[in-house]
């Protein structure tokens, strides 16, 4: 009877051990199982994450080899549907570097466009009249706007122009009316004509030292624009450059600045502050024409002042 007793608790303690075992198996199982998925979740946040930053570019862009072997976007091609444009650095295994004229225009279903380093150029007209557009990525490397390139895109409220820009075409950015600010990088040397007229949403903006020249129109019927820096290289305030701005109020001249054309600042209707410096060699009949509320100005001894500079 001893025995079989014994035998029953010996089975009994080897079903145990067996089913511990079992046991354990099963929760060892498990836990590789778990940090398994954790490892694959882990994988597949880091490539979403991965790919958030690394947007895809677009396919079905239209393409033009150039004569120096690059391509240059040519046009939209199949992608008119795409409110996101990226365009790739590279287009059969050659570098893109260029926009060109036209590429884009009219195109008023986009909303944002991102250049790749490598773009140096974008062409004539290339994003104009895109009414939609509101957000564009420019890259470091960028040299040329071309003239008119992003004009009539009225979302676009700010941009920031990359430190390698050289030229800026005229009208580039004319009646961005959503624009509210802007920096021109050190190097660039004309405000070219048109190139911000019609921003009516434009309070601030940050002129170079390099700057030479701000050419007619250029900033013309800026409406919320209130104070304006001219730097010391400036040599001429061209013809209705700061014209019909009816917010202005206050003008300052840098020490260098020699000439303020015609028309350059008529109808400043709240201009009450111009600040002239000795360098200025000639304000022109009708400068300020219509500045009704400027009424004390210094001139400079050896300026001179042509009839009816400040003709009301």
């Amino acid at each position: 009877m001893k025995k079989v007793v014994s035998l029953l608790f010996i089975s009994f303690a080897l079903c145990f051990v067996l089913i511990s075992c079992g046991s354990d198996k099963d929760v060892y199982e498990s836990n590789q199982n778990t940090e398994n998925t954790d490892n694959a979740e882990n994988t597949d946040n880091a490539e979403n994450k991965e790919n958030e930053k690394s947007p895809q570019p677009t396919t079905g862009l239209e393409y033009t080899l150039l004569d120096n072997g690059t391509y240059e976007v040519s046009g939209i091609g199949t992608a008119t549907r795409i409110a996101n444009i990226v365009i790739p650095s590279t287009y059969n295994g050659k570098a893109v570097t260029k926009i060109g004229g036209d590429a884009f225009r009219g195109c008023k279903g986009i909303i944002t466009v991102t250049l790749p380093e490598g773009i140096s150029e974008i062409g004539r007209n290339a994003f104009s009249n895109c009414t939609a557009l509101a957000s564009v990525k420019l890259p470091n490397g960028l040299i040329n706007i071309g003239s008119w390139s992003f004009s009539y895109c009225y979302a676009i409220a700010s941009i920031d122009l990359p430190d390698s820009i050289e030229s800026i075409g005229e009208g580039a950015f004319n009646s961005c009316k959503a624009l509210e600010s802007i920096e021109i990088p050190e190097g660039v040397r004309e405000i070219c004509s048109a190139t911000f007229s019609f921003c009516s949403a434009l309070r601030k903006v940050e002129l170079p030292a390099s700057l030479k020249v701000i050419e007619q129109e250029a900033f013309v019927d800026c409406g919320a624009l209130e104070s304006i820096i001219i730097p010391g290289g400036v040599e001429s305030v061209e013809e209705y450059a700061f014209a019909y701005n009816t917010a202005l109020k206050k003008v300052v001249f840098e020490h260098g600045v020699k000439r303020i054309c015609g028309y350059a600042f008529t109808n400043c209707t709240a201009l009450t502050s111009i600040e002239l410096p000795e360098s200025l060699e000639k304000i022109e009949s009708y400068a300020f024409n219509y500045c009704t509320v400027l009424t004390n100005v210094y001139i400079p001894n050896e300026t001179r002042v042509e009839a009816d500079a400040f003709y009301n």
